[in-house]
């Protein structure tokens, strides 16, 4: 475990936030949080961001209003993004982050860093070479959050996770003077888009692709009846995506500009994501602002790397 050993209130702020977003994210096994503290001329600013594509906010985890996510930062330019987009250190990618900040905003400096991790896992070592005052590992096994307890809901407090990468998509979706069928429509035109860019990219690279991926897509295409044996097949996939166990950053020492070093993550990420998207359709009432998120991620890849490779 790697820590300052200092004491410090933004610390011990930003360490309470890295296990709340752990334990909300539970379901997700390797995902970790980083939370960032930094000093500002108005005074103080928590900054987060996870370890999955642009950093990806899962279904259920709502963001305290009081932070942001560092991947919504408007001033964050593209190259920064796709260098680090799956970067498996979180606090790696807060230290360049500050860094990239600090060329444009001299004020803003990097105070505290707390950053969840498994035991052998990626630490906060970035922040300590980074001369970053105060910092702390979050053992993933010593939360103090008892794993029964309910992870927050969303309220006047916390934000959905849409409204944090796309607050004009989240309020067109929650527009009640829409009718529900125009919402609807939004949802399912974002959901085959997503999944037909990451079939298309699936294919060049030989991704074996479960059959029940286009059984289900065909079947909410045609309005057909789905199986409980279909969703609970999908659900599986779901389960096991493989993206997460090809992030860039548990063999390389540094990020490439490269996208070749990435093309099968960034494959796998957006599959995953589809699949996501997809499963959200399970059920009477589906969240459209949910779906519309997780599609929302795989046109951020297509965004970031605009010429297929």
């Amino acid at each position: 475990m790697v820590g300052s050993e200092t004491q410090d209130q933004h610390l011990d702020d930003a360490i309470k936030l890295a296990y709340e977003l752990l334990h909300a994210s539970r379901m997700y096994p390797g995902l970790h949080w980083c939370v960032g503290v930094f000093k500002v001329a108005a005074g103080v600013e928590t900054v987060i961001v996870s370890n999955d594509g642009a950093g990806y906010i899962p279904p259920g985890v709502y963001v305290p209003r009081s932070a942001r996510v560092l991947f919504a930062d408007p001033e964050l330019g593209t190259g920064f993004q796709a260098k680090y987009f799956g970067w498996v250190n979180p606090a790696a990618t807060m230290v360049a982050y500050a860094a990239e900040r600090g060329l444009h905003d001299p004020n803003a400096v990097l105070h505290a860093v707390a950053a969840t991790t498994d035991p052998g896992g990626p630490t906060v070592l970035p922040a300590r070479r980074a001369g970053v005052l105060h910092y702390q590992d979050c053992d993933s096994t010593r939360s103090p959050i008892d794993a029964a307890t309910p992870a927050p809901e969303l309220d006047g407090s916390r934000v959905h996770r849409l409204a944090v990468m796309s607050p004009q998509s989240y309020e067109q979706l929650n527009d009640v003077s829409l009718p529900p069928t125009e919402r609807q429509s939004a949802a399912w035109e974002a959901t085959a888009g997503a999944v037909a860019t990451a079939l298309a990219g699936a294919e060049p690279l030989h991704i074996e692709v479960a059959p029940v991926i286009r059984q289900i897509l065909g079947a909410l295409a045609s309005g057909s009846p789905i199986s409980d044996d279909q969703w609970s097949g999908l659900n599986e996939v779901r389960l096991y995506g493989k993206s997460l166990f090809m992030r860039p950053g548990f063999i390389e020492v540094e990020p490439s500009g490269d996208p070749n070093t990435t093309v099968l993550y960034r494959a796998h990420h957006n599959l995953d994501r589809a699949v996501e998207a997809l499963s959200l359709w399970r059920g009477d009432n589906p969240d459209f602002a949910d779906i519309v998120y997780a599609t929302e991620q795989v046109t951020k890849e297509g965004q970031l790397w605009p010429l297929r490779t």
